[in-house]
Parts: C-alpha cells; structure tokens; sequence
C-alpha cells in the first residue's frame, strides 16, 4: 500500500478530486493487504538471486566471486528492480497471483515472467483500454 499511496503522490500533489478517486480505487480494487511473512522470504530470495544471475551488470558477472562479496553491489540500481518491488513480486509469486503495476522499469515487465516460471502475470490497471 505504501508503494501505491507513494505513487499516487508523485503523480497528484494536492489534487482534491483525484484524491477522491483514488481512494475509490483503492476500495474497489484492493480489497485485502497481504503480509509480508516468513514464507514470502523464499520467492523474494529465488527472485532476486535469479535476476542476478541472468541479468548480472557487466562488472558483476565475475563467477569467482562469492554472493556475499556481492551484498553491497547488487542494489536495486544494478539490478533494475528497486528493493520494494521485488517484495511485491515476492508476494504475487508466493500467493500466485497478478502482480499490478504502473511501473516502467523494464525489468519489472520484462525480466520477472522469465525468472519466475510460476508467475501469474503482470497488469497495468491504468492503461485504458480502447
């Protein structure tokens, strides 16, 4: 909820009438928030290890170095996906379903379906379609 409400704000400071749509919106289409538990921490870890080795940056493709020598270079910047998202993949993975998302990052679209076989999808809820 904090990434949406984080959105909305980025894209409508201070706009009365697209506050109350908004959170119509949010009624309607989020009816439940789901934790982030201890079983959510199995799909995060496949997830993000899976992104790393596919799709490493140039400078961290070395195979002679070991994964916790990688902690501090393997941020949300190097792998194209920043950290929250991938909690959200995490849980749409964990709970089998459609993650949605207005997000651009290329990896989110593109990457996640091919290292998540199990994956539902992904939408975009504010496209309109014609």
């Amino acid at each position: 909820m904090g990434e949406i409400e984080y959105g909305y704000r980025c894209q409508t400071p201070g706009d009365a009438t697209r506050e109350v749509e908004f959170r119509g919106f949010i009624c309607e289409k989020v009816p439940k928030v789901l934790p982030i538990d201890d079983h959510t921490s199995e799909p995060y870890g496949r997830l993000r290890a899976a992104i790393f080795d596919r799709f490493p940056a140039r400078e961290l493709r070395s195979k002679t170095k070991r994964p916790c020598q990688l902690t501090d270079h393997a941020t949300a910047t190097t792998l194209g996906i920043d950290e929250n998202d991938l909690w959200i993949a995490a849980q749409a993975v964990q709970y089998n379903l459609v993650l949605v998302t207005n997000d651009g990052m290329y990896k989110i679209r593109a990457v996640l379906p091919q290292v998540a076989p199990l994956f539902a999808g992904i939408e975009n809820w504010t496209e309109r379609s014609t």
